[in-house]
């Protein structure tokens, strides 16, 4: 019972720490989470109520845990409860309760460049009749310096998003509202993909399904809606089970599926571009194996992937003149010029991007990982599918870590990585009783309360003032 009182305690001094606001607690001297101390109701009674899929969850998958089928529905009650979680913590927030709040997100040029960049290209649209969506594609890498914010440092895929919403139900409140509320089911898919990806890599269902518990509780993964970094973790994990696939059966649908996927992902954002790490170390262990076929078998799923992206890129090409190429230049000079004046130190920032990449775990989590290997869990054994998967996902986060690939507002930016995070921990709990596994679940839901009561993830139109240019980059 040492490591369940361990996780307890750390429980009750991080909450107490960050109800009491103690400087430092919310980042470092460069770059800090702002504070605000929203009331206690309704805000935890409404978040405990969201919880309830949850604890169905967990009390069907142990009566259950057998059958595939009860599996599968208790996976579905924890993709309910993350919904409901990351919904509740949006609307149950400070007055205007409801749907105002996530409606006045979305539009607002600060949280949500993209939408307010596409009703203005909308409106361009329809007041200058020789302007097209496909125009507006053609020259994107000479709009990207006009842009709103975010909307700069990001291929078009979010504004596209945004622009088929306005086209729907015009620039307006019915828009923002389904687009936001889209997004957060789009995002509660990761729950599902986090369980297939452990369970497709190692086929230890009990350990998927303590990982997509603890996804389905993450303050990072409930608490940046209506952001699409959300969405990110379920595309990557999707992208591994893909990648894993084509290199196993060595079909073309698995390979061009990755590619098409992968083509999506870079349409939305480059941030998946990290995970090459671990798509080249997976093929290079597969091939330790059985060096001859998996040789062939990686060259050609790799060739087929990059064929596919090519082609897809090719079509959109022709039909909208869109230049991946040029806007990928355009981003990376208008990035390197607003990220120079952030200022974050090297190499001091790589701890705390850690640290704050924790924090969309609860940090609690870190714990949970060094348990795993104080005594070393048996899954673990040299060569094991487990093994190897923790393995992979500790060195994809060091490697992001320690190249700086991603500095600053690691809680945010580094997400999709959440579910790598968590798989250590998902295999730790594998050891623990219900009881034990319950207690944990119950101190990650306390630190998702106290963070979304105490910080300011997501700027709130209606409490503060805009932040400056330079920390709205970030």
């Amino acid at each position: 019972m040492i490591k369940p009182a361990i996780i307890v305690l750390a429980t009750i001094v991080l909450a107490s720490l960050i109800a009491r606001h103690v400087p430092g607690i919310n980042g470092p001297w460069y770059w800090k989470w702002p504070w605000r101390n929203l009331p206690f109701a309704p805000l935890y009674p409404a978040l405990l109520i969201a919880a309830t899929p949850f604890i169905a969850a967990q009390m069907l998958y142990r009566r259950r845990r057998g059958d595939e089928r009860g599996a599968f529905m208790a996976v579905t009650l924890l993709t309910l409860a993350t919904l409901a979680i990351s919904l509740t913590a949006m609307f149950v927030h400070t007055k205007p309760y409801g749907l105002s709040r996530l409606v006045a997100m979305v539009q607002s040029p600060i949280v949500n460049s993209y939408y307010s960049d596409a009703v203005a290209i909308q409106r361009n649209i329809e007041e200058n009749p020789n302007l097209s969506t496909r125009a507006a594609l053609d020259d994107y890498p000479l709009l990207l310096p006009h842009l709103h914010l975010h909307s700069r440092y990001k291929p078009p895929g979010l504004m596209l998003y945004y622009l088929v919403w306005v086209k729907l139900f015009g620039p307006g409140e019915a828009a923002a509202a389904g687009g936001g509320i889209f997004i957060a089911i789009l995002g509660a898919l990761r729950v599902p993909a986090a369980f297939w990806m452990f369970a497709s890599l190692t086929r230890n269902r009990d350990a998927a399904f303590n990982t997509a518990s603890l996804l389905a509780l993450a303050p990072g993964a409930n608490l940046f809606l209506p952001t699409f970094d959300t969405i990110y973790p379920a595309i990557a994990c999707v992208l591994i089970v893909l990648w894993a696939r084509a290199l196993a059966r060595g079909r073309v649908v698995d390979a061009s599926a990755f590619g098409a996927l992968l083509a999506l992902g870079l349409f939305l954002s480059y941030i998946f571009l990290v995970f090459g790490v671990f798509f080249v170390v997976y093929a290079l262990m597969k091939i330790a194996d059985e060096p001859r076929p998996m040789i062939r078998r990686a060259i050609i799923a790799g060739a087929i992937a990059a064929a596919t992206i090519f082609a897809c890129y090719g079509v959109l090409y022709a039909i909208s003149g869109f230049d991946p190429i040029e806007t990928a230049r355009t981003i990376s000079r208008l990035q390197m010029r607003d990220l120079i004046a952030l200022r974050r130190p090297f190499p001091a920032h790589i701890f705390f991007d850690v640290l704050d990449f924790g924090l969309a775990a609860g940090w609690i989590v870190f714990g949970l990982i060094v348990f795993l290997f104080t005594p070393p869990h048996r899954a673990l054994r040299r060569g094991s599918p487990a093994g190897r998967l923790v393995l992979l996902c500790l060195l994809q986060i060091a490697t992001v870590a320690l190249a700086a690939l991603l500095p600053g507002e690691a809680a945010r930016l580094w997400l999709p990585m959440l579910p790598l995070l968590l798989v250590p921990a998902g295999l730790e709990l594998t050891r623990w009783p219900f009881a034990a596994r319950v207690g944990v679940y119950a101190c990650l839901w306390l630190m998702l309360a106290v963070l979304c009561q105490n910080f300011a993830f997501v700027f709130d139109p209606f409490q503060r003032p805009p932040p400056t240019a330079a920390a709205a980059v970030r």
